[in-house]
């Protein structure tokens, strides 16, 4: 049975969740600070680095 997500707003305390799923993805490397890019992406769109799933 699928499992249901909802789709919500980047918060300050996912930014140690995101960067281990990054991770997990194998979405970092060494030449980029993942809290330098969300810094950037908020910066940008605020609330958006990437849009947080929760279960």
């Amino acid at each position: 049975m699928p499992t249901a997500y909802d789709i919500r707003a980047y918060q300050p305390t996912d930014q140690t969740p995101l960067i281990a799923l990054w991770q997990q993805c194998g979405l970092l490397v060494p030449w980029n600070d993942p809290i330098k890019d969300i810094e950037r992406k908020l910066r940008v769109q605020p609330g958006r680095p990437a849009d947080t799933l929760e279960h």
